[in-house]
């Protein structure tokens, strides 16, 4: 006769299987094999802390088939903008902080007539902006 587990040697050997799978009882290592990548589930990459105000997060860019992490957030100034500036879309794939703040060129805007001069000063600041006519 063969022996066999019936419904109560089952659920006990499961109960010791999930007794002993515990965060506590796992090791990891650095092998990447069964990273996730395009072509198969798998593990999540090894985390990399990002220097100090700058965020990264996990993730693909156009072209790549592996995760991995992307610098979101960084420290870069924005450019000062000119009056002549054309509008652009831009290609970085870096975020913008929700205050942050181009500069705007300090300067009079002149006409002259031949016999007056007329001039405003525009100040920009903290979403007002202010024109001053002398």
């Amino acid at each position: 006769m063969g022996k066999f587990l019936d419904d109560s040697g089952l659920s006990y050997f499961w109960g010791k299987i999930k007794a002993y799978l515990t965060d506590a009882n796992l090791s990891t290592t650095d092998v990447t094999t069964n990273n996730a990548s395009t072509s198969k589930h798998g593990f999540s990459p090894k985390v990399t802390a990002p220097a100090s105000g700058n965020l990264s997060v996990e993730g693909v860019a156009n072209g790549e088939t592996v995760r991995s992490d992307k610098l979101l957030l960084d420290t870069t100034t924005p450019s000062t903008q000119a009056f002549s500036d054309s509008a652009s879309a831009g290609t970085s794939l870096k975020a913008a902080r929700v205050d942050h703040k181009h500069a705007m060129p300090a300067g009079s805007l002149i006409k002259e007539d031949g016999t007056n001069k007329a001039y405003a000063d525009f100040v920009y600041d903290a979403g007002t902006l202010t024109i001053t006519l002398g």
